[in-house]
């Protein structure tokens, strides 16, 4: 037979076509030995070319992959630049605003400390050991905004806890700015720094959720590179204001305008459609995609959408189904995953016991001291 025909004689045999090319599948248990095809592992797929005359047009849509279960073939378009800005914008202001604390800290700490300048009797009493406590009180609530994000994030949404986030930060910075003392501040700074758990634990989650599989990792990447960009801008303010009466009020006062743009952003952005379908419900899919419409713009083709949101229906059941049977924490210790357990944990713990943050932190104390 051609492959004109719809239907070949070999029942695994299944055969697409495009207006410029025609592919047929053979599931390889289905092909004689005399005719199989060298194939890659794991795919375990055999493609064959044929003139664009010869399949008829209208089976493109699905290919047959070697389990029998049917997948969309063709990469999906990349939404237009413009759609993509917003939504990776909003989380990563979160990362800004963690960068910016690091900055702005290192050079308050010292402007704090200055008689002359500090405007307060407590700033120049502090010895080291509460310098160090003032410092480390934005990690100590990273820590717990962190759990609070692992604990509650899916049952706030994605929205909601960027929200929550930008409003620690906005409440912490004015209380810093504030502050009438010493353990006000500190208290403050915790409350920073729940913020920074609380955008840190979503920022990641949003940008996966949400951007092209094309250009996820980049953006990904990205967002990491704003927190650096918010350091400098830290030291950029530390440097204008560290000389200035009450320069440390300043410092800490500034981050409240980006906090603001921040909710703005949360409020303007939408939510991300796969944890719409996580949430459930009757709405559930019309909701997942009416948000991956605004995420992606009026420009970006409706069938790309659905397919986006099909896929999202598909990976939370197909994860649902793998989760049936119960896990224990002793897995992680265990077989493969306990060498990535041991890489991914290596890399925190040899980050932190350099001593990098604190390089970082107290920055302008060391270089006023060499």
């Amino acid at each position: 037979p051609t492959l004109a025909q719809r239907s070949l004689t070999a029942p695994a045999m299944r055969c697409t076509a495009t207006p410029s090319a025609a592919r047929c599948e053979i599931k390889a248990a289905a092909v004689p030995p005399a005719a199989r095809m060298k194939r890659r592992a794991p795919s375990r797929r055999a493609h064959v070319r044929a003139a664009p005359g010869d399949v008829e047009e209208g089976e493109g849509d699905a290919l047959l992959d070697a389990s029998g279960s049917t997948s969309e073939a063709g990469a999906l378009p990349l939404p237009p630049v413009g759609s993509m800005v917003l939504p990776f914008a909003v989380p990563a202001l979160g990362g800004l605003l963690f960068g910016y604390d690091i900055g702005a800290t290192s050079g308050a700490v010292v402007n704090l400390t200055d008689a002359a300048l500090s405007g307060v009797a407590w700033g120049p009493a502090m010895d080291a050991a509460a310098q160090g406590l003032l410092v480390s009180g934005s990690l100590a609530g990273a820590l717990g905004g962190s759990v609070l994000g692992l604990t509650f994030g899916d049952a706030l949404g994605r929205r909601r806890e960027m929200l929550l986030a930008a409003a620690c930060y906005i409440a912490a910075a004015a209380g810093e700015a504030l502050a009438p003392g010493y353990w006000p501040l500190v208290a403050a700074r915790a409350l920073y720094g729940i913020g920074i758990g609380f955008a840190m634990h979503v920022a990641p989650l949003y940008l996966g959720e949400t951007a092209p599989s094309a250009v996820r990792g980049t953006l990904v990447s990205l967002k990491e590179g704003v927190i650096v960009g918010g350091i400098l801008l830290g030291y950029v303010a530390s440097s204008a204001l560290i000389a200035a009466d009450a320069g440390w009020r300043l410092m800490y006062g500034i981050s409240i305008a980006p906090a603001l743009l921040y909710v703005v952003g949360a409020l303007s952005t939408a939510e991300s459609p796969r944890w719409l379908l996580l949430r459930g419900g009757e709405a559930a899919g019309e909701a997942a995609r009416t948000a991956m419409g605004k995420l992606r713009g009026a420009d970006y083709p409706a069938e790309a959408a659905e397919r986006e949101v099909r896929e999202a229906e598909e990976a939370l059941a197909a994860a649902k189904a793998s989760t049936d049977e119960e896990v224990g924490w002793g897995t992680i210790f265990s077989g493969g995953y306990l060498r990535a357990f041991r890489v991914g944990a290596g890399l925190i713990l040899f980050q932190q016991i350099t001593g990098q943050p604190s390089v970082l932190y107290f920055a302008t104390s060391i270089f006023q001291s060499a």
